[in-house]
């Protein structure tokens, strides 16, 4: 197969540490700053917090000491520090500094959702066919791996989506629907799954696409059901069935709403 994907040959000392009497160092390429300075910089701050084992509500060395470690200008470093803002990797406190803060999949990646909405030509069709692709195997995964709270959480979000139902608040029941989702990509127990569908999820969710001409509630209602009772009888091949059966549904639905525009 031919190689499509071309990468640059990095230089030897980009992001080296070394450990000087019992502290890292971080090194970082000092040639004039390029536009991929800020990946570079994110990369060795991501280094350095592993490296340190530094853990959520940990200050970071002040931006003059991070400066000097990376070889660094403050604006530089500052662009780099506003993108792991953006993703929850690290935290501002006022007058304070910088923290290490959660990273979180259902929340760090949103900001990619709108990204691709707005850069993409990915589409309706592109993102169904993704989920059919994915959710039913993360299905699968989460009929073998899910916890019992995992199961009680899943539970509570089926349960919000029929008392949203009958209620007819729409997107309450759209809420407690990406929940159940959620839910099971978290208990698959393959965190590459979860980011992947985090991604999913959210352009899935924040979409115009998936707003239907009609409130309709009893075929998805139905389809979780399916879905929650092989989760918690741990049968994989009937989850992984009742995943895609509900997002062919949800596909015939979406497709009948685009007819009619």
């Amino acid at each position: 197969m031919e190689n499509i994907i071309k990468t640059k040959k990095q230089p030897s000392q980009l992001n080296r540490m070394t450990v000087i009497k019992g502290k890292v160092s971080i090194k970082t390429d000092k040639a004039a700053e390029t536009p991929n300075m800020t990946e570079r910089i994110i990369s060795s701050l991501i280094q350095y917090i592993s490296k340190e084992k530094l853990r959520e509500g940990d200050k970071l060395p002040t931006e003059v000491a991070l400066c000097q470690m990376l070889g660094v200008s403050t604006r530089s470093l500052r662009e780099a520090l506003a993108g792991l803002k953006t993703t929850g990797v690290i935290e501002s406190r006022h007058g304070t500094g910088w923290y290490v803060g959660q990273f979180n999949p259902m929340y760090s990646l949103r900001f990619l959702s709108p990204l691709i909405q707005s850069f993409s030509r990915a589409d309706a069709s592109q993102i169904m066919y993704s989920r059919l692709t994915i959710e039913p195997r993360i299905a699968r995964l989460a009929a073998t791996n899910i916890s019992e709270k995992g199961i009680a959480q899943l539970k509570e979000s089926f349960d919000q989506m029929q008392t949203a139902s009958q209620k007819d608040a729409y997107e309450e029941f759209r809420m407690a629907d990406r929940q159940f989702h959620h839910i099971l990509s978290s208990e698959s127990g393959n965190d590459v799954l979860l980011m992947i569908n985090t991604i999913l999820m959210d352009l899935n969710f924040s979409s115009l696409w998936w707003q239907p001409v009609e409130r309709v509630y009893d075929i998805p209602i139905e389809d979780h059901r399916i879905i929650l009772n092989a989760i918690q009888s741990r049968n994989p091949d009937q989850a992984e069935k009742g995943m895609e059966k509900h997002l062919r549904d949800t596909w015939e639905l979406i497709q009948k709403k685009l007819e009619q525009e």
